[in-house]
């Protein structure tokens, strides 16, 4: 979380109340490999950013993965 919070800080210096609100609503989350973070036809409400790792993004078209 301190990485995220010190990344938005060098884009444009946070306030401390902003800071500690962030702090306060911010959560970490862990996937495994393998695992969907949104599976398709549905609607993302979270905002997600990536600390360590990769991600994939793809589609299926017949029985094929495209990956985008």
């Amino acid at each position: 979380m301190e990485t995220l919070l010190q990344f938005l800080h060098s884009i444009y210096p946070l306030s401390p109340s902003l800071r500690e609100h962030l702090s306060l609503i911010l959560k970490k989350r862990d996937f495994a490999r393998g695992e969907y973070l949104l599976q398709a036809g549905r609607v993302s409400g979270h905002i997600y950013f990536i600390e360590k790792g990769l991600i994939r993004c793809f589609y299926s078209k017949g029985d094929k993965e495209i990956c985008s």
